[in-house]
């Protein structure tokens, strides 16, 4: 009676010199076979940390950086003349620090120079960066996971010429959750966020073919290269007024973590003890997957198709009534506790107790 997504989110690319954001912290790293350079985008434009060189000698064949953000962390990896490398990228639990941790080294080792230098072996690694207090590695928090029924390769460059909205929202809705606590409280507008907040109006006024054109037009000019959020229109198409000056302190960080409320948004709402379900589906979302999602009181999943609700999982943290509301054309639903229970009808909208503990099942929606 489990909602299960298998499929697991870690966008790679084969291109020398994209950026990406490292998850747990306010760093993008721009990534070279031999080069890393290191951003602060908690502030716009964004600050140049540091570079570090790794010195191995090319050409670098089979070169692959990926963002897995199921492990919170990067990994690189590729052939060199004198063999394999691969290491992993990993933020502080502070999410001031970073560290390369070598798992793979070609030769006697891999040496790496900066404002320090280190020599590394298999099994070996170094902090690029200091965290304020003793580097504990960056953790993922608990988070809803989505999925919108793409199973392609997650090849970046290939996922940004297809331009596909359930394809990349995603990998936004996960980022955006796993973006450290201190960098998402900013309630400042400007640049880029004048799209977001196009898309919020047209969620609150449930114009759902509205909201996906506007949807577009964010991903088009909130981010670049590898997920990096952008508070300029960085592509030059035309979508905010470049002569608008933005806010101080304003981080492009705040859009990754608005963006993921704003997924949530359309397809679990709750107020108090109601929560509905599905109440903004564009017409791209035709099926799709929404599990583990804390409500504040309980855990839900869900699961549609065909733009209809299908299932729903709920186990409920405390003792507590509450109400399952969906859109007009489902008037009723069966509830279970397991597949061995018959169940009883519940009319749309009705409140209904849950217990603590409990595993309710809801299917043969009418």
């Amino acid at each position: 009676m489990r909602i299960i997504i298998a499929e697991r989110l870690k966008p790679f690319t084969h291109l020398p010199g994209f950026s990406t954001p490292l998850p747990g912290t306010p760093y993008k790293i721009q990534i070279f076979p031999t080069l890393l350079r290191i951003f602060d985008i908690t502030e716009h434009p964004a600050r140049f940390v540091s570079e570090w060189q790794i010195k191995i000698k090319g050409p670098v064949e089979q070169f692959t950086f990926c963002n897995d953000l199921e492990k919170g962390r990067i990994t690189v990896s590729g052939r060199s003349h004198e063999g394999w490398l691969r290491y992993h990228l990993i933020g502080a639990m502070d999410g001031k620090g970073i560290r390369l941790a070598a798992e793979r080294t070609p030769g006697k080792g891999l040496q790496i120079q900066g404002s320090l230098e280190f020599f590394l072996r298999n099994r070996e690694w170094c902090d690029l960066i200091l965290p304020i207090s003793a580097f504990e590695p960056f953790c993922i928090p608990r988070c809803d996971r989505l999925s919108l029924g793409v199973t392609k390769a997650q090849d970046w460059d290939l996922v940004r010429r297809r331009k596909q909205l359930v394809e990349i929202l995603p990998f936004v809705h996960r980022l955006g959750q796993i973006i450290h606590q201190q960098y998402r409280v900013n309630d400042q507008d400007g640049g880029t966020l004048s799209l977001l907040n196009d898309c919020f109006e047209s969620l609150t006024s449930k114009k759902t073919e509205e909201l996906q054109e506007r949807l577009n037009l964010l991903l088009l000019g909130c981010f670049n290269e590898m997920l990096v959020p952008e508070l300029e229109d960085c592509n030059y198409q035309g979508l905010i007024d470049s002569n608008e000056a933005l806010p101080f302190g304003l981080s492009p960080l705040s859009i990754l973590h608005r963006c993921s409320r704003l997924i949530r948004a359309i397809f679990i709402q709750q107020e108090h003890n109601e929560l509905v379900i599905l109440p903004s589906l564009i017409p791209a979302m035709h099926c799709g997957r929404l599990i583990d999602v804390a409500v504040g009181g309980g855990i839900v999943g869900i699961e549609w198709s065909k733009k209809a609700i299908r299932r729903i999982v709920f186990t409920p943290d405390v003792d507590k009534e509450w109400i399952f509301a969906f859109r007009s054309n489902v008037k009723s639903f069966r509830l279970r506790r397991s597949f061995k229970d018959k169940g009883e009808r519940i009319s749309n909208g009705k409140p209904f107790f849950f217990e603590k503990g409990g595993y309710y099942f809801f299917d043969n929606f009418q």
